[in-house]
């Protein structure tokens, strides 16, 4: 998706178009979670050499950066499947996909286990 705007990563106004964080082929259930896509102008989206699809060191500035806002935003050690899918603004069958490999403890899910699902598996 393109639109005017400006830029996440140098803050350049104009043409951006809309990227995952974390790929498609990381973790195909966060296509459609809103917290999951950045802006980024041509250059830092798709540039031969700043582009985030060409550049390790911008893709895991950008993996951190949703890291840390996945840990603040979930504060409590264990959260409940209603409070996921109200805080990732998404639907029931994307929240079930991403539950589905969690385990669930009588607190809920742990925050953890949960930031690193978010991202694919890893923690940054």
């Amino acid at each position: 998706m393109c639109s005017d705007g400006q830029c996440s990563n140098c803050g350049a106004v104009g043409y951006v178009e809309r990227h995952h964080t974390v790929f498609r082929s990381q973790a195909s259930y966060m296509k459609f979670i809103p917290c999951n896509t950045v802006l980024l102008c041509l250059d830092c989206h798709r540039g031969s050499k700043n582009g985030v699809h060409h550049n390790k060191e911008t893709d895991l500035k950008l993996k951190s950066q949703l890291q840390n806002e996945l840990f603040g935003m979930f504060s409590d050690k264990f959260i409940k499947g209603e409070e996921i899918q109200e805080k990732l603004k998404c639907t029931k069958i994307d929240s079930t996909l991403i539950l589905k490999k969690l385990t669930m403890y009588r607190q809920g899910y742990e925050r953890e286990q949960l930031v690193r699902r978010l991202l694919g598996g890893k923690l940054y």
